[in-house]
């Protein structure tokens, strides 16, 4: 779906224009073709205040723009661009009100804060089971440069709970807001810094979602060089851990920034889970390098087409049971990611899966209908990272190898 920021209704006519002609036939296919991009654009409240009525910021870009037509493409997934204002009652930058008229069960929120200022990151839900006025209480799914949490951060209540980096639900909802918070002295927050996403989605429709991709036309892409890395190589004594900031330091390097897998995984580290999988620390740890990102979901293969086409690789967040995965260097994975760098003709997804051994055998060949089943069936999590083409590329070693199959590890590769 759309990932576009709430604007004044002058903004809302901008995608219009230069295609409307004086035909009617054209006026027509303009408003058509523009239709699915204006559902986000202004979505509508939930309450009768919304503290970011007035946007205050934007973040124009050319390239930006582009993503946001190739992340639109996405047919099931929402994704949404949040405002923030300063909201006096909560003493925070608060989003807008966000509702989704299908109703969503996951809400996952991912940043770029700037500096080294410490936050923390709330969510909440409309809920009229939930409260006295129909929201839940704030929830603490996020945070950063906070070397402990009090203990007394709430992370549940009634059917919502956070579960380290998403929001899950057993009730679908339709209202959300997100709220940051500047901690610890660290000076406030400033709106016009921080660009901010939200994505919504309904697990309970999902499997005939995935069920109905299967069945789409394949579309190939061109291979993206991405300079492969191994966390085992890289790793050392973290090596089985970190495949989430490997997969980080592989686009972040990509796109300029080339950052040492060990110093990717130091930045990204999840203090108080003590992991280094959690999907927000990864976006807001690139940013850090010089990386911007956000995290997305796809069941669409011509959604992923899309993004490869903006020049960004796309860092898939699997998981695998016995067998679900062939020519992978793990039997199963109950949680990992790896880098989709592009599709060939006849079903193959080209990647970079750092749990191979040796950075030689990182890049590899899976099958579609193995994706399919060990990433958009658990969600399609993603982080699409990068300025895009044209802005940074790859350095003089990232030439593109064919995969040598590796022997399979025992057990699981998890974050």
């Amino acid at each position: 779906m759309d990932l576009v920021p709430s604007a004044p209704a002058k903004r809302r006519r901008d995608p219009l224009r230069g295609l409307i002609s004086a035909s009617p036939a054209a006026h027509l296919w303009a408003i058509l073709w523009a239709l699915p991009l204006a559902a986000l654009w202004a979505l509508p409240s939930c309450a009768a205040t919304d503290p970011s009525a007035d946007p205050g910021h934007r973040f124009p870009s050319s390239t930006d723009s582009e993503l946001d037509l190739a992340l639109a493409s996405e047919p099931f997934h929402r994704l949404i661009r949040l405002e923030l204002a300063h909201d006096p009652v909560e003493h925070a930058l608060v989003s807008q009100v966000a509702q989704d008229e299908l109703s969503f069960d996951e809400a996952i929120p991912s940043w770029n804060v700037p500096g080294t200022r410490p936050f923390a990151v709330d969510i909440r839900v409309g809920a009229s089971d939930a409260s006295p006025d129909g929201w839940s209480p704030w929830l603490r799914i996020g945070d950063w440069n906070l070397p402990s949490r009090t203990g007394d951060e709430l992370t549940q209540f009634a059917d919502c709970k956070v579960a380290v980096d998403v929001l899950r639900m057993t009730s679908p909802k339709q209202c959300v807001q997100v709220a940051f918070r500047a901690m610890d002295g660290g000076g406030p927050l400033d709106p016009a810094e921080i660009r901010a996403f939200l994505t919504l989605t309904d697990r309970s429709r999902l499997e005939a979602r995935v069920a109905a991709a299967a069945t789409e036309p394949w579309p190939t892409s061109h291979v993206i060089d991405v300079a492969p890395r191994s966390q085992r190589q890289d790793g050392g004594d973290i090596g089985g851990r970190i495949c989430s900031p490997t997969s980080v330091a592989m686009v972040a390097g990509f796109h300029g920034a080339s950052v040492p897998t060990r110093q990717m995984a130091a930045t990204i580290l999840d203090p108080h889970y003590d992991i280094y999988g959690n999907w927000n620390r990864a976006v807001q740890g690139a940013f850090v390098h010089g990386v911007d990102g956000r995290v997305a979901r796809f069941s669409s293969w011509e959604a992923v087409r899309r993004v490869l086409a903006t020049g960004r690789p796309i860092v898939a967040s699997i998981r695998a049971r016995e067998g679900e995965i062939s020519g992978a260097p793990y039997t199963k994975t109950a949680g990992h990611l790896l880098v989709v760098t592009g599709l060939d003709a006849h079903g193959v997804v080209r990647v970079n899966d750092p749990a191979a051994k040796t950075s030689a055998t990182v890049q590899r060949m899976y099958l579609r209908a193995d994706m399919e089943r060990v990433w958009f069936e658990k969600g399609g999590v993603a982080y699409v990272l990068g300025a895009g083409a044209g802005a940074r590329g790859p350095g003089p070693d990232a030439a593109h190898q064919d995969a040598t199959p590796e022997s399979p590890s025992n057990g699981a590769v998890a974050d």
